[in-house]
C-alpha cells in the first residue's frame, strides 16, 4: 500500500510508542489491522481486508469491538457473494444495534434459504417473508404479509404468490390467482397451463393456451389438449402445423413418429421432423416426397445435408454436382476437401466469388478458399489470394488475413506494402502489427492506438496495463452531462424499481427503469452501482455497458476507475482463489461467459456462471444434475477445472485453451496444426468469427483484471 493510508499506519505506529505497554501490545494492533481492512475495502479488495478484519477481531477486547468487526466481515462476504457467511456474521449480531444496521439482510437470507430467520427482519421486504411464511405453511401470516406487499407492488406480488402456491402444493389457489393476472410473465401463463392441465380442466385450457408466448408452445399444448380429449382429427391437424412450424421441437418428433404422411406436403414436412430422429428414415421420406411430387430441388438439397452429415460424401457429391446455389457450392466444396479433392474444392468456392450476387456469400467464399490453402501448409498462396480478395471487395476481413500470414512467414517486404495501403486494412490492426516491422516505434503507435480507443484489444494489449482514469467528476463533464436529477414522473418510476428489485425482482426492476426516457449518465452510473450493491453484477454490468456505448457515441473512450470496477467485478474471489490456478484469467472467461449471473443459460444450453454443458460437467463429476449447475461453487469448481484440462491440454498456450472452452478443443486442435504460433497471429486467425471475439475479450479482461488486483494500481 502506498500513499495516504500508509501514512496513517505510520503515524498509528508512532503512538503506539508513546501508549502504555498492554495498549500497544492490544488496542493499537487491533486498531491498526482494523484500519488496514477499512483501507483495503474502500479499495474494493475485500479479499485482502479479511485477513485484517480476523485479526483485529482475535484482538479485540470487548463484545462491541467484536460486533463491529463483524459488520465489516458481513460486507465482506457480501462483496464476495458468499450469502451463507453473511448469515453467519449477521446471526453473529442479532440482538445489537449492529443488526439493523446490515444492508439487504432480507436477500442474503432469502438467497441463502433462512426462511425462519426472515421474518424476524422487519425491514425485509413484505413479499420475501410473506414467501418465506408460506414455505413455512404460517398461512395467517403469509396472508397479512401477502396483503401488504401488493400494496407496494401489486399484480406483481400476486404473481409471485401464485408461484408460491404451486411450489407448495397449493395448486387449486395457485390458479385462482393466476388466471386473474393481467399481465402474467411468460413463466406465469406456462404455469397456468400446465396447473390447468393437471385439474383436467379442459374448458378453460383453450383461453390459458391462447396466451402460450410462442406458437410452437401454443401448438404442442393443443396436440396434448386435443390427445387428452379424444379429438383424432384436430389433434391430426394441429401435429402437422407443429410439424411445419418447429420440426426440431421435440413435440415435432413426436408428432411425426405417430403420423402417416398422406401427400407429397406431409411427406415433406415429417422427413423434416425425422432428421433430428432417425436420419436413414427421413433420407427415405425426402426420396418419396420428391416420388409424390414434392420440389424435386428441395427434396435433393435437404438429402445432401443429410448424407454431409453422415459422413455419406460420395452420395452427398452425386446430389450437389449439379445445384447451381451459392449454399449448394459451399456444401459441395465442404464435401471435396473432405474426400481429399481440394483442388475441386478451391474450383467450386471460386464459382461464388466470381458469380454470386451476394457480397457476404464472396466474401466467405474468399476466406474459404484462404482457409482450405492454409490447412495445407500453403500460408503464401493464402496469403496473396486474401490480398487478391480484399483488393477485389474492399474488405477489411481479407487484408487482415493477408498482412497476418505474410508477417507469420517473415514477408517483411509484401507486409510493409499491404501496411501502405497495397491492402484495406482497419487502421487499429494497421498501427498494432505495424510494430512487428518497427519495434522501435512501439510508444508512438501505442500513442496513436490509445487515441482511438485506449480500452480496444489491440491498445490493452500493447500497454498490458490500464490507462490512467479519469476522476469521475470530470469524466460526466467531458460527456457534457452532469445531472443526478430525474423528472418527479420518472423519479416515481425509480422509487417502484427499488421497491421491486428489493423484492428480488431484478430484471422487472431493471425493465422499469429502461422506461424512463434518455436518463441523465450519472443517474444511469448511480443505477448501475444500485444494482451492484443489491448483488446482481449481470444487471450492473449491462448498464454500465449502456453508459459507455453512450460516452463512446460522444466521442469519450477513457474510464474511471469507479466504472471499471462495476463492469468488471471482482465478484466469487475466495472461491476462484481456492479452486483456480489463474484466477486472473478465469475472472475474465467467467465474465465473458455470463457476466457473472449464476442463472445464465444459452441457447445451447450451457448452465450456471461458468456457462457449462451438463455433457462436459458430467464428464467431470457423475452426481450431478442440471439443477446443481446453478450453483456458484458447483460451477466455478468445474469451470476452473475444465479450463485447467484445457491448459495442460494446450500446454498452457493461452490463446488456444481459451478457444477451446469456446470452440471445443477438436477445433482448437485443428487451428493449431495450421496457424501460426505467436498468440496474437493465432487470434487474429481464428477462422470462427464468435471464437475470435470471444478470446480477444477473455484476453483484453485479463489485463483489466491484472490492475484491477493490483493494489498499487487501485491505489
Amino acid at each position: 500500500m502506498t500513499g495516504k493510508p500508509l501514512w496513517i499506519f505510520l503515524i498509528l505506529i508512532v503512538l503506539a510508542g508513546c501508549m502504555p505497554r498492554g495498549m500497544k501490545e492490544t488496542m493499537t494492533v487491533r486498531q491498526l489491522q482494523e484500519l488496514k481492512g477499512d483501507s483495503t475495502l474502500a479499495l474494493g479488495h475485500y479479499w485482502e481486508a479479511l485477513d485484517f478484519y480476523r485479526h483485529a477481531w482475535m484482538l479485540s477486547g470487548t463484545e462491541e469491538e467484536r460486533a463491529e468487526i463483524s459488520a465489516k466481515l458481513y460486507r465482506v462476504f457480501y462483496d464476495a457473494r458468499e450469502w451463507d457467511s453473511c448469515v453467519v456474521q449477521a446471526e453473529a449480531l442479532r440482538g445489537t444495534p449492529w443488526f439493523d444496521s446490515l444492508p439487504y439482510k432480507g436477500l442474503v437470507y432469502w438467497r441463502a434459504g433462512y426462511f425462519t430467520e426472515i421474518l424476524e427482519i422487519t425491514d425485509a421486504s413484505p413479499l420475501l417473508r410473506a414467501e418465506a411464511a408460506t414455505r413455512l405453511g404460517l398461512e395467517d401470516s403469509a396472508r397479512t404479509l401477502y396483503a401488504e406487499a401488493e400494496k407496494l407492488l401489486g399484480e406483481v406480488a400476486r404473481g409471485r404468490r401464485a408461484e408460491i402456491y404451486a411450489e407448495t402444493d397449493k395448486k387449486d389457489s395457485a390458479v385462482v390467482l393466476l388466471r386473474k393476472l393481467k399481465y402474467p410473465s411468460n413463466s406465469q401463463r406456462r404455469l397456468l397451463v400446465e396447473l390447468l392441465f393437471e385439474q383436467g380442466d379442459w374448458i378453460r385450457l383453450p383461453a390459458a393456451i391462447a396466451r402460450l408466448p410462442k406458437e410452437s408452445e401454443r401448438l404442442t399444448a393443443l396436440v396434448r389438449l386435443y390427445g387428452e380429449v379424444g379429438d383424432a382429427k384436430k389433434k391430426r391437424r394441429t401435429q402437422m402445423q407443429l410439424i411445419r412450424t418447429a420440426p426440431w421441437s421435440s413435440a415435432a418428433r413426436e408428432a411425426a413418429n405417430e403420423i402417416t404422411p398422406a401427400d407429397a406436403d406431409e411427406t415433406f414436412a415429417v422427413a423434416g421432423a425425422y432428421v433430428g430422429i432417425d436420419s436413414q428414415e427421413a433420407l427415405t421420406l425426402f426420396e418419396e416426397a420428391e416420388a409424390k411430387g414434392y420440389s424435386r430441388k428441395a427434396c435433393r438439397w435437404e438429402r445432401a445435408q443429410l448424407l454431409y452429415r453422415l459422413k455419406r460424401y460420395d452420395e452427398a457429391y452425386e446430389l450437389l454436382k449439379s445445384m447451381r446455389s451459392d449454399e449448394a457450392k459451399f456444401l459441395l466444396a465442404k464435401v471435396e476437401s473432405k474426400m481429399g479433392r481440394e483442388t475441386e474444392a478451391l474450383r467450386a468456392l471460386a464459382e461464388v466469388a466470381e458469380n454470386s450476387s451476394s457480397w457476404k456469400n464472396r466474401q466467405e467464399a474468399w476466406e474459404r478458399m484462404a482457409t482450405i490453402l492454409q490447412e495445407q501448409d500453403k500460408n503464401l498462396e493464402a496469403a496473396q489470394l486474401a490480398a487478391q480478395g480484399a483488393r477485389a471487395l474492399d474488405d477489411e476481413e481479407l487484408g487482415h488475413r493477408a498482412l497476418v500470414l505474410w508477417l507469420a512467414e517473415g514477408e517483411e517486404a509484401k507486409a510493409r506494402s499491404a501496411l501502405a495501403g497495397g491492402v484495406p486494412l482497419d487502421s487499429d490492426i494497421s498501427l498494432f502489427f505495424r510494430i512487428w516491422l518497427v519495434p522501435d516505434s512501439a510508444d508512438i503507435l501505442l500513442s496513436e492506438l490509445s487515441a482511438r480507443d485506449p480500452f480496444s484489444y489491440y491498445a490493452l494489449t500493447l500497454r498490458e496495463e490500464l490507462p490512467e482514469p479519469p476522476p469521475i467528476d470530470s469524466w460526466f463533464r467531458d460527456l457534457g452531462d452532469t445531472s443526478y436529477v430525474l423528472a418527479p414522473k420518472d423519479s416515481v418510476i425509480e422509487h417502484q424499481a427499488w421497491i421491486l428489485a428489493e423484492a428480488g425482482f431484478m430484471s422487472e426492476a431493471s425493465s422499469k427503469l429502461k422506461t424512463i426516457k434518455n436518463p441523465p449518465l450519472p443517474v444511469r452510473f448511480a443505477w448501475a452501482k444500485k444494482f451492484s450493491e443489491l448483488g446482481v453484477d449481470n444487471i450492473a454490468i449491462d448498464w454500465i455497458e449502456r453508459l459507455l456505448l453512450e460516452a463512446r457515441k460522444r466521442g469519450i473512450y477513457t474510464r474511471p476507475i469507479e466504472l471499471l470496477r462495476l463492469q468488471y467485478p471482482t465478484v466469487y474471489l475466495f472461491q476462484i482463489y481456492e479452486r483456480s490456478d489463474d484466477p486472473v484469467t478465469f475472472l475474465a472467461l467467467t465474465r465473458q461467459e455470463s457476466w457473472f449471473n449464476p442463472r445464465a443459460k444459452s441457447p445451447a444450453n450451457a448452465y450456471g456462471l461458468c456457462q457449462l454443458l451438463y455433457s462436459t460437467a458430467r464428464g467431470m463429476d457423475t452426481t450431478l444434475t442440471v439443477d446443481s449447475l446453478y450453483e456458484t461453487h458447483v460451477s466455478i469448481r468445474l469451470g476452473a477445472e475444465f479450463l485447467r484440462r484445457m491448459s495442460n491440454r494446450f500446454e498452457d498456450r493461452k490463446a488456444a485453451y481459451i478457444a477451446a472452452y469456446n470452440a471445443g478443443p477438436g477445433a482448437a486442435n485443428r487451428w493449431l496444426e495450421y496457424l501460426p504460433q505467436d498468440d496474437a497471429m493465432f487470434v487474429e486467425l481464428i477462422p470462427y468469427d464468435e471464437t475470435q471475439r470471444y478470446v480477444k475479450q477473455v484476453l483484453r479482461g485479463e489485463i483489466i483484471y491484472r490492475s484491477l488486483l493490483s493494489a498499487e494500481n487501485q491505489q
